[in-house]
């Protein structure tokens, strides 16, 4: 018998039977592998539309939220694990290189992980369900403060490649401060801090990290800017919400004043407002402050969180802080203050989840174990999260109705 030719024996898979293909496809583990499997050819990609309307997390539907996390035990130092609150799913996800594992997790928005290599503190975003990675930001060492990387000169034995400069109220280097010094493998862990970006599926893209010192705001446009551009400088920062309405950057100081930023120009054409004055005077107290969107008045709101360093019953893991009190303000702009209040807004049907990752809102009811008027939280004090990751969590529920706490025990992070 004649050995058939090879356009014979190749197989012909786009005529694979639909009913056979999206069984296959429905074992995958892998969203990504879903995804990629969809451009193959036109009848594959009709097939992948069908499983996707029915998958947890590429059918569009609201979901609850997922937890994404780099796992010590996973063999492979590019996978990370998507856990998903409706069905309990897993999924684990292999993402470009450098390593996830290896990164500092600077935020999430707009369902995009906010990434700082570890070794030269390059921001990339990452897409922990598709796999798409954006890679085209300035380097960080085009951040005003920061200058390097510097020629090490042996002969002075310099032992450091980059140096971080302080700036005084005149915005102008400080000459009785001497810059920090880092070196190449340490930048992330002494400049960032977190990191907020406005909708990646809409025109191009703006990144705004909140960095050291004094947080300190800079933005860059994806695949537009060459360089960090420094803004609200006369000022210290603890959070920013993109504004999907209008387009701007609200950022909160750590005097509980609001800014609003209007950036999409680039540099040249930043516009700054001042929303609301700064609410305390002096000091400033060692708070974390956030900022949400009022769901029911489309206001704002304030959650102010203070955490505070307790007794770690393991010796492995001598940093453990834990959150003992947590306020909520109402804005009122015409009046130019806060004003205190036990509930989430107008609409009390929702929970509102912080942490890490820009605050959002999830109805109440509509999942099993969310409750309403009820805040649910987790690290988010930058140098205990960023400084000592391999220390207990501090994770818990608080009812804003009555002010009580409900802390799950500490967890070690994985």
């Amino acid at each position: 018998m004649d050995n058939p030719s090879p356009e014979a024996a190749a197989p012909d898979w786009s005529g694979m039977q639909a009913d056979v293909l999206a069984t296959f496809f429905e074992t995958f583990k892998n969203p990504g592998d879903l995804v990629r499997c969809g451009a193959v050819c036109r009848d594959w990609h009709a097939v992948y539309a069908s499983v996707r309307a029915r998958h947890d997390l590429l059918s569009g539907r609201a979901v609850t939220p997922c937890l994404v996390y780099a796992s010590a035990e996973s063999s492979d130092a590019r996978a990370a694990t998507i856990f998903t609150l409706t069905g309990g799913s897993t999924y684990e996800v292999t993402l470009p290189d450098p390593p996830i594992s290896s990164r500092y997790w600077l935020g999430c928005s707009h369902g995009w992980l906010i990434t700082a290599d570890a070794d030269s503190a390059e921001v990339r975003l990452v897409n922990p369900v598709t796999g798409q990675q954006i890679d085209t930001l300035p380097p960080v060492a085009t951040i005003e403060h920061v200058r390097g990387p510097i020629q090490r000169n042996a002969s002075a034995a310099q032992d450091y490649d980059y140096e971080i400069y302080h700036y005084n109220w005149r915005l102008e280097q400080r000459p009785d401060s001497r810059p920090i010094q880092v070196i190449t493998g340490e930048l992330a862990y002494f400049l960032h801090m977190r990191a907020f970006l406005s909708d990646v599926r809409v025109g191009s893209c703006i990144v705004v990290l909140l960095h050291s010192p004094r947080s300190s705001l800079s933005f860059a446009r994806v695949g537009v800017d060459e360089h960090w551009t420094w803004i609200g400088k006369q000022h210290s920062y603890a959070d920013v919400v993109y504004n999907d309405g209008d387009g701007m950057f609200y950022a909160l100081t750590l005097a509980g004043g609001i800014h609003a930023f209007d950036i999409s120009g680039g540099a040249s054409t930043v516009r700054c407002t001042i929303v609301l004055q700064n609410q305390v005077h002096g000091i400033i107290g060692t708070d974390t402050k956030y900022l949400v969107q009022d769901l029911g008045a489309r206001g704002w709101l304030q959650v102010w969180r203070m955490q505070e360093p307790v007794p770690s019953p393991e010796e492995s893991h001598p940093h453990l802080s834990t959150t003992v009190w947590i306020n909520v303000y109402r804005v009122d702009v015409d009046a130019q203050t806060l004003v205190e209040t036990e509930t989430l807004g107008d609409d009390t049907n929702h929970a509102l989840f912080i942490g890490c990752n820009q605050p959002f809102w999830v109805r109440a009811g509509k999942y099993p174990g969310v409750e309403p008027n009820h805040i649910y939280y987790t690290d988010n004090e930058e140098t205990y999260a960023l400084y000592y990751p391999q220390s207990p969590r501090d994770i818990g529920v608080y009812n804003v109705d009555d002010g009580s706490f409900k802390q799950f025990p500490p967890i070690s992070h994985g």
